[in-house]
């Protein structure tokens, strides 16, 4: 008896990697409340739309603090109601794309972030000022986003009488989480996926057989 070959090819795994981009939708000044490091006279801020909006790198807000002769002076913005989401994440991202410039005697910008609502720890590691870069942070797949929060403030320092008050600018570009999902074409955040083993017969060679077995027999 003869045996009748098949062959059976198996495409390579192809479960994609899809990014799901999502952004606070609200920023607020918290008033004379103090998070971080600030200190002195807490100034009026003003809204910063363009720190998280569609427009992602390309466009920007920001605060400027001013000392006075006698004071500190500072201003800040909390960034929180983060769009809902409705995939499972494989990895997440807490992303910041800022710049600040110091001038006078001198200033002092902070940026910190709240994973539970209440509790803050610095995204920058410390006090930051200097050149526009993106600070990053793992968070928890399962991180509520209704509770995460980030909070900015800009600070002035009293004159020295040497160089002036102080001053500091922050300059915010985009806030935005980027959470990775598996499946969904690639780019499109589509949750189709792609079947990870695709049989394929080669019905040529299948053909061949069987007509010389036929002939044969």
């Amino acid at each position: 008896m003869r045996r009748l070959a098949l062959f059976l090819f198996l495409a390579p795994c192809a479960w994609p990697q899809s990014h799901e981009i999502l952004r606070p939708t609200v920023d607020s000044g918290p008033g004379s409340s103090i998070i971080g490091n600030c200190s002195g006279v807490n100034l009026s801020s003003t809204t910063m739309p363009n720190s998280y909006d569609a427009s992602g790198l390309s466009t920007f807000s920001n605060q400027t603090a001013q000392g006075s002769a006698s004071q500190n002076r500072y201003k800040t913005r909390l960034f929180t109601n983060w769009a809902a989401t409705t995939k499972t994440y494989t990895a997440l991202t807490l992303n910041v794309n800022f710049s600040s410039i110091v001038g006078g005697s001198g200033g002092l910008d902070e940026l910190r972030y709240s994973t539970d609502g209440t509790n803050y720890s610095h995204l920058t590691q410390g006090d930051q000022a200097g050149t526009r870069s993106t600070f990053s942070l793992a968070l928890s797949t399962a991180q509520d986003l209704t509770k995460l929060k980030v909070w900015l403030c800009a600070e002035g320092f009293v004159d020295d009488g040497i160089q002036g008050p102080g001053t500091d600018q922050m300059s915010v570009w985009d806030i935005w989480t980027d959470g990775t999902f598996t499946g969904g074409a690639v780019g499109n955040g589509s949750s189709q996926g792609v079947p990870a083993i695709q049989p394929i017969m080669v019905s040529e060679f299948v053909d061949i057989r069987r007509k010389y077995a036929s002939h044969n027999s």
